[in-house]
């Protein structure tokens, strides 16, 4: 933090900063020039009296990345000026965020939710509520950047481009989507990503389009549109409530029955709520989940695959072996292979760009 209480990174600003009064942001990605072969990076503690946590923000040419780990006492009322139109990836991880446009209906994402909200250039008010802990992933493009990747007769393309003509506000799903173990654990690569320089650039961009390609694709999978219109909150709390057990301990599998005592409702409610907040099956998740975090341990190469396969609940590495290669079409003993052969293509990627 400057004196003036502005974030700073060692090269530039960064695309949001409060101004004299704290409760005032600006977010201008035009003012963003990373340069084309890296990353604008910048990592920061919080430890005000109502706000307390880590920050970590990136930026490349195309794109802007905030992730937000914290502790909020209090809900606190934020406005955004946006000094131009912008698309936003949000995904409410835990607690959740209201976007209030002016003369428009509030677009809110409840905990582990997620959408696309394309904002014009104005003033916008955000609310955070009370949650001892928060924690929220929003990756940021203009709108030019973020057409790109979508085919010009796909309905939000339309949509978006006619509300921004307008300076309204508008987000691909009138509710929020369910964040998916897929989406989960590519956001963790994005985060945890390792490598340096013009590869990691390379790296986090292609991770953004793979996140965008799976909110695109669930919204185009679902039969209709997901809602959580009738679901009470405490009924929200126990399903949340049901996915943290069901994740905390994946060596030990409980039956609907189990959760169900263990939440305070009944087979049928879990069955029907959990599905509306998370699109998935309660088993289908779990099993979802277990894949996601294989993947992930067996990547960090100090697992081995029967170690891999125990911690995640499978008494048999066969068994494992067969469902990882089912879920992601190769054996979990191609993954070392996979990643060289990956580097191999960045590096010869990078040769050939700079010969043009």
């Amino acid at each position: 933090m400057t004196e003036k209480g502005e974030r700073m990174t060692p090269q530039g600003e960064n695309a949001m900063k409060p101004t004299g009064n704290e409760d005032i942001w600006h977010f201008n990605l035009s003012e963003l020039k990373p340069g084309k072969e890296f990353i604008l990076e910048n990592k920061e503690t919080w430890e005000q009296a109502s706000l307390r946590g880590t920050t970590h923000e990136m930026s490349t040419e195309n794109f802007h990345l905030w992730y937000g780990n914290l502790s909020i006492d209090e809900a606190r009322q934020i406005w955004v000026k946006y000094h131009e139109p912008v698309v936003h990836l949000h995904f409410s991880i835990r607690s959740a965020s209201h976007y209030h446009p002016a003369t428009q209906k509030t677009i809110t994402l409840h905990q582990h939710q997620h959408n696309i909200l394309a904002l014009p250039g104005s003033r916008i008010k955000l609310k955070w509520e009370e949650a001892e802990k928060f924690e929220s992933f929003v990756i940021s493009a203009q709108p030019a950047v973020f057409l790109k990747y979508l085919p010009q007769n796909h309905h939000f393309f339309k949509a978006l481009r006619q509300n921004l003509s307008q300076d309204k506000a508008v987000c691909l799903s009138e509710s929020g989507l369910p964040i998916t173990p897929e989406i989960t654990g590519a956001l963790f690569e994005i985060l945890n990503c390792t490598l340096k320089g013009y590869f990691r650039k390379v790296y986090v961009e292609a991770k953004i389009a793979e996140v965008m390609a799976l909110q695109l694709g669930q919204l185009d999978a679902l039969d209709a549109p997901v809602t959580l219109h009738g679901l009470k909150k405490e009924d929200l709390e126990k399903m949340y409530r049901v996915r943290e057990l069901l994740v905390s301990d994946l060596g030990n599998t409980l039956t609907l029955r189990q959760l169900s005592h263990e939440v305070g409702t009944n087979e049928h409610s879990l069955k029907i709520n959990f599905k509306k907040v998370f699109g998935n099956t309660v088993f289908g998740y779990l099993h979802d989940y277990r894949m996601e975090k294989s993947l992930k341990m067996l990547k960090k190469g100090n697992a081995t695959i029967a170690d891999t396969a125990q911690r995640i609940g499978y008494k048999h590495a066969t068994h494992f072996t067969a469902a990882f290669k089912k879920y992601f079409g190769f054996l979990p003993t191609k993954i070392n292979g996979l990643l060289i052969n990956f580097l191999y293509l960045l590096e010869d990627f990078s040769i050939e760009a700079a010969l043009l």
